[in-house]
């Protein structure tokens, strides 16, 4: 028997990440506490950053090991093996993260591999990461 799915199971489909740059504005005192809250829940480690001076040193080493990543090619034949370019084949497999969720179009398998191929560039994905 399996393990049980946790409270935050059913939001795995509405779940979207982007590379939008941060507009600077303060986040809420109560929206920082909803986040205290969430993760304190069983299987979950979070470390909530919320001073500059904390974050510019994570963001360096988030910035290198993207660099290192996507410099070799192993990673990134991995990384489009799990790309789920549409719906369909998303639903199909069952597995691997839809593209949708990082705010891309749905495109053909054929096409998202070939452009993501020819496109990923390891100076590009070292300076967008993690733009706080």
């Amino acid at each position: 028997m399996g393990k049980e799915k946790g409270a935050l199971f059913n939001f795995i489909d509405i779940r979207q990440a982007t590379r939008n740059k941060y507009n600077g504005e303060t986040i809420p005192e109560t929206d920082i506490e909803k986040l205290k809250i969430v993760s304190k829940q069983e299987d979950v480690q979070t470390i909530l950053l919320t001073a500059d001076k904390d974050a510019k040193p994570i963001i360096e080493l988030v910035k290198e090991g993207n660099r290192l990543q996507f410099s070799t090619p192993y990673f990134i034949d991995e990384l489009i093996k799990w790309i789920r370019f549409n719906k369909k084949t998303a639903i199909k497999q069952g597995d691997g993260l839809y593209r949708a969720v990082t705010g891309n179009p749905s495109v053909p398998t054929w096409f998202g591999k070939l452009f993501m191929k020819l496109s990923i560039n390891p100076e590009k994905e070292t300076s967008q990461s993690c733009t706080c």
